[in-house]
């Protein structure tokens, strides 16, 4: 296949290597131009992905025609953030191929996810699909194992791209929850975000448990809420993808957390690096979602309202856990 992927950050470049490696004739759009003449000279991302060897069968362009111009089938790997505005540039014909989209997150405003975000750009409802699970990018470049999980209405879309993606170190699971699996992917950020405030705080084990235990609750009940399925948010792109944010070395969310936790305020802490993790950008929307939706998630909302409102985490857990919790046992 003659695939495009578009995105020079980490994700995009592991993927664009991973379609690399199996066989497909791939291109990789750059937004700098810095980036695409540094990868096409050295055959290394050194300011997004150093380490990684490029292999010259990739194709690397800034020009958003040039990638695009034999592309079959169309991989996004672009932040929420900027996700509207790069599609918004590209010509109209292209909303007539596939589409998977790996962005994790939830449109400041608008409250879109990002398969809804392609469709009203698009204006049209657009053969896509969401790929989403526990899978940092540098593992994947790395070749250890990895499971995802690709959701599409589009039954036969999804054994394609399962064709496409499948080797023998990666693994992808085929699910029709395309609105669940977004969720997963979203609102997990956030909550690796609370986990690290957690560690910086120097909660302990316990506490995180009772965190992500209650956070995963939460997930599930609003993805059932919005038309998902609870059952999603307990597999791969659900608590799966939430154990490895929340619980793995490479994560920025949770080392952002960390600082946060630790005292740093969330301007000086977003200055020290590069890209602001997307569970910030998520915790703000998801406080207006519930607000939308009448739901009551204190996890989530406790979040933003500590990374806004000057709230503690000590002041969150003092309130968590005077919430009442299930008793089964009737003793009337």
């Amino acid at each position: 296949m003659k695939i495009t992927v578009l995105g020079e950050g980490a994700w995009g470049s592991a993927i664009a290597l991973l379609l690399a490696r199996n066989g497909h004739d791939v291109t990789l759009w750059c937004h700098h131009d810095s980036v695409a003449q540094d990868i096409t000279k050295t055959r290394e991302n050194k300011r997004f992905f150093p380490g990684f060897t490029f292999d010259r069968s990739i194709k690397v362009s800034a020009d958003m025609t040039e990638a695009l111009s034999s592309a079959q089938i169309i991989f996004e790997a672009v932040p929420v953030k900027y996700l509207r505005s790069t599609l918004v540039s590209i010509d109209n014909n292209y909303f007539n191929l596939p589409w998977v989209l790996l962005s994790k997150g939830i449109e400041q405003k608008t409250l879109l996810f990002p398969t809804h975000i392609l469709d009203d750009v698009a204006q049209h409802p657009v053969q896509s699909a969401v790929l989403s699970g526990p899978s940092f990018a540098r593992d994947v470049a790395l070749c250890q194992p990895t499971a995802v999980t690709i959701a599409t209405q589009d039954c036969l879309l999804g054994a394609k791209l399962y064709d496409i993606v499948k080797n023998d170190y990666f693994s992808p699971y085929v699910s029709r929850d395309v609105i669940g699996v977004q969720i997963g992917g979203a609102l997990k950020n956030v909550l690796a975000l609370g986990v690290g405030i957690l560690e910086g705080a120097g909660y302990q084990d316990n506490a995180r448990a009772l965190f992500l235990t209650r956070g995963l609750q939460e997930l599930a009940l609003l993805a059932e809420k919005l038309g998902g399925s609870r059952d999603t948010l307990y597999g791969l792109s659900g608590m799966g993808d939430l154990i490895l944010t929340a619980m793995g070395e490479q994560s920025r969310n949770t080392s952002l957390g960390r600082t946060l936790g630790s005292g740093v305020p969330l301007a000086q802490a977003l200055q020290e690096r590069e890209i602001a993790p997307e569970g910030i950008n998520t915790a703000y929307v998801v406080h207006e979602l519930l607000q939308r939706e009448h739901i009551e998630a204190p996890l989530l909302d406790g979040i933003y309202r500590i990374i806004s409102e000057d709230m503690t985490i000590q002041e969150l857990f003092t309130q968590l856990m005077q919430q009442p919790f299930a008793n089964e046992c009737d003793l009337a």
